[in-house]
């Protein structure tokens, strides 16, 4: 019998901005109850899902049912960053400086009490009025449309932290299925495959960063080399305009959005995002890889489309699997090239993600990847990494079956 089911479980605090952590880390998880089980299969959403849809249920059940595998998608920290996910837009206060330049130069009126009274979205739908109001009275050229700027409030007291705590939350669910199995494993080792698209395939690459002990396979498509300015939250104070998350439009105010985050550009707070911050969450880190290649028994497969050029540009996934095979990794990149590869059931066109669907890639790339792995002789290894940044150096490693990150300031 198939058995579906979803678990709470306690997970990791955010050790880099040492904030106590208020929510439990909750995953799916889908098995053959009848079945001796020899490997968990990861799936992770990626950016504007969850692991709540009835769609991924299917899924999940469907490939239970197939494989000899536990098919796991963990709600990871922040996941429920977008609107359709249940975040909520509200004005912090950089929100709320462009708004008052906006209107400043609108010679509307705008006062404090506004925000306290009044919804972002009725905010947003009286500016809309007040242009229409200018535009008819030809104040404003008919073509005008007002640019402002929300942030998101995820679900469960949660924020953006930005692959670090989503990638041991992925890691924590995997070793509590470990440690506590529920299905038959025939007394054998369980094997570890990860997979996602777009953000969820930048996770997958980074659970295998920072928990190479662990990960066995990597099903990548799209995921992206690096972080994102425009993802992580605080890239609109640089510049709101270019660095959102995404965006909406009530007549002619179009609000951009972006994520609920503590981290900041200001190098005097103490959440300042530093070099070594963007150091770790860099995939493409060359010094990085070569720690990695101590336990080069990952396995690596990932589709890419040549014309992904903004959301995950493909040269950086070009330099990753040339690094990776240099370093001896079974690595193999799908690179899509042109029209001509397009077969419209598996790739359906050249954008980011290349219409890829979920189960389509796994039953594509699951089945020859885990009897490559099967076929390793994994080398017993210590359960720790460490990876030297700028000014910090990052020590994950597996305690208790869970995972543990310390960090300590390096001296240059």
């Amino acid at each position: 019998m198939i058995v579906f089911k979803s678990l709470k479980i306690n997970s990791t605090d955010d050790v880099e901005l040492g904030i106590k952590r208020k929510s439990k880390l909750e995953f799916k998880l889908s098995y053959d109850d009848e079945k001796e089980i020899e490997a968990i299969l990861v799936l992770i959403q990626g950016t504007g899902d969850d692991a709540n849809n009835s769609f991924l249920k299917i899924i999940m059940q469907s490939l239970a049912k197939k494989y000899n595998a536990a098919i796991i998608s963990p709600n990871y920290f922040g996941i429920h960053n977008r609107p359709q996910t249940g975040a909520k837009p509200y004005f912090d206060e950089l929100d709320k400086k462009i708004m008052y330049e906006l209107c400043e130069s609108l010679n509307i009126a705008l006062d404090e009490e506004i925000f306290q009274t009044n919804s972002p979205e009725k905010i947003l739908e009286k500016l809309n009025i007040h242009i229409a109001y200018k535009k008819s009275k030809g104040d404003l050229k008919q073509d005008y449309a007002a640019i402002m700027h929300c942030s998101l409030d995820p679900l469960n007291d949660e924020y953006q932290n930005w692959g670090i705590m989503p990638a041991m939350d992925i890691i924590n669910a995997i070793l509590h299925l470990k440690k506590n199995p529920p299905f038959k494993t025939g007394g054998g080792s369980l094997r570890v495959v990860v997979s996602g698209g777009s953000y969820g395939g930048y996770l997958a690459l980074m659970c295998a960063k920072i928990a190479p002990w662990l990960i066995d396979g990597v099903i990548d498509n799209s995921g992206s080399g690096l972080f994102s300015w425009r993802m992580i939250g605080f890239g609109k104070e640089l510049d709101f305009k270019t660095y959102c998350g995404c965006g909406a439009r009530i007549g002619d105010v179009h609000f951009l959005l972006s994520d609920k985050t503590f981290w900041t550009l200001d190098a005097h707070s103490a959440y300042f995002f530093s070099q070594s911050r963007s150091d770790i969450r860099y995939i493409l880190n060359p010094t990085h890889l070569e720690t990695l290649a101590k336990f080069n028994h990952i396995i690596f497969v990932s589709y890419h489309s040549k014309n992904d050029t903004f959301l995950a540009p493909y040269t950086e996934k070009v330099e990753l699997f040339e690094l990776l095979k240099k370093l001896k990794f079974d690595a193999h990149l799908h690179l899509i090239q042109d029209e001509s590869e397009i077969d419209g059931k598996f790739i359906k066109n050249l954008e980011h993600g290349l219409g890829i669907p979920f189960k389509a890639l796994i039953n594509k790339e699951f089945p020859p990847l885990l009897e490559k792995i099967k076929k390793q002789k994994k080398k017993s290894r210590e359960k720790s990494v460490s990876y030297t940044c700028y000014d910090l150096i990052y020590h994950f490693s597996e305690k208790n079956h869970k995972m543990k990150l310390e960090i300590e300031y390096y001296d240059r």
